[in-house]
């Protein structure tokens, strides 16, 4: 199997524990365009739900903790896509996964546990590009995907309709 369909993998492995610890059901894509995840909240009264878009890459070592933000190159596509108004919120998931692939995933006697961690930003509404290849976006380190976050999450689309950061 090559690097990107490992890292694809390691995506949607980190993002789907995530909902089951959350308590939130999830579905692939088969023909993705845009959309590679759609996570569904039916414990929540209006069942609400989000589309997700999967980015992943590899970093030499952890965010560190003085660091608030992470540069992330995204194609012009992606962006457009995500930036549009939608029915259901869409959010750009980064993957950050260390250059060596046996360091992704710690599996010990007592545990199984990801390396370095996802992260979410919504581009709803950002203003349109002139590049043509891609827009460094910058994801703040404080927007981590966690069952914390996607709980305040469905709960915010469950009562206001939005996801606010």
């Amino acid at each position: 199997m090559d690097l990107n369909h490992q890292m694809e993998l390691i995506s949607i492995a980190m993002t789907t524990a995530v909902c089951a610890k959350t308590g939130c059901n999830w579905s692939v894509r088969m023909q993705d365009f845009g959309v590679d995840l759609n996570i569904h909240g039916e414990n929540w009264p209006l069942q609400p739900q989000i589309d997700i878009q999967l980015k992943s890459t590899r970093i030499c070592h952890a965010p560190l903790s003085n660091q608030s933000t992470f540069k992330y190159p995204l194609r012009v596509k992606n962006y457009n896509d995500l930036r549009a108004k939608t029915i259901r919120p869409q959010l750009l998931l980064l993957v950050l996964v260390p250059e060596a692939i046996d360091e992704w995933l710690i599996d010990e006697f007592d545990r199984i546990s990801f390396k370095y961690g996802l992260y979410w930003v919504n581009l709803r509404g950002r203003p349109p590009t002139t590049n043509r290849q891609t827009v460094t976006i910058e994801i703040s380190l404080a927007n981590r995907f966690n069952a914390q976050s996607l709980e305040k999450m469905m709960t915010q689309l469950n009562q206001r309709g939005e996801i606010r950061p």
